[in-house]
């Protein structure tokens, strides 16, 4: 099946996009409190605030970014699909949120 043919797919399931959401919120809070030592630390809390103050809007599109970059390089998401635990789709995001090309392209 091409790449496209599925992430159309992902894209479509208006389940699994309001899951990615939910764990998006849920990686934004540790986001506002760690250390501002973190490797790329100012971009990280630009990015959780937009999260917590513009949940709705922020969230559509960057829900819809960080499925397509998950799909890429999250073998469980990429497996799965919308079959992925909430467990996995958590992990998926948090390794998402470490890849310094994600936060430079939604901030």
């Amino acid at each position: 099946m091409a790449f496209t043919t599925v992430v159309d797919g992902l894209q479509s399931n208006s389940n699994l996009h309001r899951r990615f959401q939910a764990a998006l919120v849920m990686a934004a809070g540790p986001i506002l409190t760690e250390d501002p030592a973190t490797p790329n630390h100012a971009n990280r809390l630009i990015w959780a605030n937009h999260v917590i103050t513009d949940p709705m809007t922020y969230l559509e599109a960057t829900a819809l970014k960080t499925l397509k970059i998950a799909f890429v390089i999250n073998s469980q998401i990429r497996t799965k699909g919308a079959d992925a635990t909430d467990n996995q789709i958590e992990s998926a995001v948090t390794e998402v949120l470490t890849s310094s090309v994600y936060l430079a392209a939604i901030t």
